[in-house]
């Protein structure tokens, strides 16, 4: 029976060996490049914008990553520290900062004050952004 190309796009689930929560300033800068990178891809004709649409669902859900994250060394996991953590709960994620984002950038704000780092997409998917 052949393969999917998701399945086979997905990465082997892992486990982060220390949880070592990633600050507000790294999860912005590495947001940043993720804005950028959803610019250029929305660019392209027709399917950018749907891949610029489910970028982050897809880059978290499959990979546990972004290029952003990525470029600074962070996963996003799950509470046992497992990643990837799924498309299920990578689309609650990307749900739960659309919240954030209505609410006065309230939800990203969080990540400052809060002991384990975590916004409120984190505590809606119960996932944490760690370092690698």
């Amino acid at each position: 029976m052949k393969k999917c190309f998701i399945s086979e796009l997905k990465a082997k689930e892992q486990r982060v060996k220390k949880k070592e929560y990633a600050g507000f300033s790294t999860r912005f800068l590495a947001q940043v490049i993720d804005i950028i990178a959803i610019f250029v891809i929305s660019a392209i004709p027709y399917i950018g914008k749907i891949i610029g649409l489910f970028y982050e669902t897809i880059f978290i859900g499959l990979l546990g990553t972004t290029p952003g994250k990525m470029a600074f060394g962070l996963v996003v996991v799950d509470e046992n520290g497992r990643y990837p953590i799924g498309l299920l709960r990578a689309f609650l994620r990307f749900i739960g900062k659309i919240i954030s984002g209505i609410i006065l950038c309230i939800g990203f704000l969080l990540i400052i004050v809060d002991d384990k780092k975590r916004g409120l997409h984190d505590k809606v998917a119960n996932t944490y952004v760690v370092y690698k």
